[in-house]
């Protein structure tokens, strides 16, 4: 893909996240089984405190400041199922939703007054970098005909990280 779950998960455990959320859960959706969707929830020192299916979370959110990613949600049905045992917790003012998407109308459902962020694909000269860093070429001149068959494999890559 794009990047949308490692931005997420950049995000989650990112230093100052994890200090100012005493509690983050980390939830990945499947299509049409949001009440058996896993939730993980990490401690404040970044270490797992336990798995869950995400009906058994909702004490553990109360009167407690969160951070919730919601990976990979496919369609609002979803969402709202997943919102509605999430928001019922009784998380406190201040906790955050993240929301991973491929589905442009999922993301806008989710939050109608705000634009959701739209993460791009890299451009060629970018997705060589990447092709290099990852190969460990950066300081490397390639052979002429090594360079074109590469290049011509990363172009086939579309400009996506995770195909590289």
């Amino acid at each position: 893909g794009v990047g949308k779950t490692t931005l997420a998960k950049a995000i989650y455990y990112h230093k100052a996240a994890v200090e100012h959320f005493p509690i983050r859960v980390w939830v990945t959706v499947t299509e049409g089984a949001a009440y058996k969707a896993q939730v993980l929830l990490m401690k404040k020192d970044g270490t797992k405190d336990q798995t869950l299916y995400v009906t058994q979370v909702r004490d553990h959110l109360k009167e407690k400041l969160c951070l919730v990613v919601l990976d990979n949600v496919s369609n609002t049905k979803d969402f709202d199922k997943l919102y509605e045992i999430l928001s019922g917790s009784g998380m406190i003012n201040g906790s955050r939703v993240v929301l991973t998407t491929r589905f442009k109308n999922v993301a806008l459902h989710a939050d109608t007054s705000n634009t959701p962020h739209q993460i791009r694909l890299l451009t060629k000269e970018e997705s060589w970098e990447l092709f290099k860093k990852v190969t460990g070429t950066e300081k490397t001149k390639l052979e002429s005909k090594v360079e074109k068959l590469a290049r011509n494999v990363v172009g086939r890559c579309g400009g996506l990280p995770l195909a590289l």
